[in-house]
């Protein structure tokens, strides 16, 4: 976001149809595209209607020859819902065994050969992967119980 003291997206609203784009100010455009990845549409103001918008130092980067385009993704609700859920204690759990998981997946990967399978068909491959998580978790059972035991305190 290289200004984010402007006017973001959320400050544009969309009509019922969603096919018609109103600024902070009231001007109303239909002028839109599809972006490049085709996850949303670009609406487009004319130079004209932000000409001479009394909000424009708020909304247009200083120089700006062009109106202002305004991109709406359709997703944008799934975002600010996985941004919500983010900030809740539940997920900061999550995120604290995280590491751990990761780590025995990376021992799969790096030195099991988890990155191919050995048979055809995805029952094969299943059982392939279930035997190797049961040989990964067998190894870190003998590591922990063959562990020196911490000194005791005299």
């Amino acid at each position: 976001m290289p200004y984010p003291e402007l006017f973001q997206a959320d400050a544009f609203t969309l009509n019922e149809a969603g096919d018609e784009l109103r600024c902070p100010n009231g001007e109303t455009t239909r002028a839109r595209h599809r972006d490049d990845k085709d996850h949303g549409w670009v609406y487009r103001f004319s130079p004209g209607q932000c000409r001479d918008c009394p909000l424009r130092e708020q909304c247009l980067p200083p120089g700006a020859k062009r109106g202002r385009q305004v991109s709406k993704n359709d997703f944008q609700a799934q975002y600010k819902a996985a941004q919500e859920r983010a900030t809740t204690e539940e997920y900061n759990q999550i995120r604290k065994e995280h590491p751990a998981i990761e780590r025995k997946l990376n021992e799969l990967v790096r030195w099991h050969d988890g990155r191919r399978v050995r048979y055809r068909g995805r029952l094969r491959a299943k059982v392939q992967y279930l035997i190797l998580a049961v040989v990964v978790n067998c190894k870190r059972i003998v590591r922990l119980l063959s562990a020196a035991p911490a000194a005791q305190p005299a």
